[in-house]
């Protein structure tokens, strides 16, 4: 068995910045976004991830996670983009909270009421 003074001591960064979208296709909502992670990471001093998901079909997400991942990086160079392989977000957020103390998760104003009603569902139920 662990320690939990242990466990804290063995994570590499104590905080993150997240953001997960579909930039399908990019869009200056998505620059705001990708603008106020980097921010925050920085005011924060801490790391800062941007998921792109991986999410395509024929009418709303036309595009690749390859082409979207040349796109972005093409207009935001140096900027840590990452595919989102995790099936939905709680696992995007499961597999962070084992590397990192505090996750910061920025989210546009178009999906905060259903991502925070997602994460106050799931706090309740643990």
């Amino acid at each position: 068995m662990i320690k939990y003074k242990t466990l804290l001591e063995s994570i590499p960064n104590s905080s993150v910045v997240v953001a997960i979208a579909d930039f399908n296709p990019p869009s200056i909502g998505h620059e705001i976004l990708i603008k106020k992670v980097k921010k925050i990471a920085e005011y924060q001093n801490s790391d800062y991830i941007i998921y792109v998901s991986g999410k395509q079909d024929r009418t709303n997400n036309p595009l690749s996670i390859t082409k979207k991942l040349h796109y972005l990086n093409l207009i935001f160079p140096n900027t840590n983009f990452v595919p989102n392989d995790q099936e939905n977000l709680l696992g995007t957020l499961r597999y962070l909270n084992n590397k990192y103390r505090d996750l910061y998760f920025v989210v546009g104003d178009d999906n905060y009421s259903d991502v925070s009603h997602k994460l106050i569902s799931h706090n309740n139920s643990v």
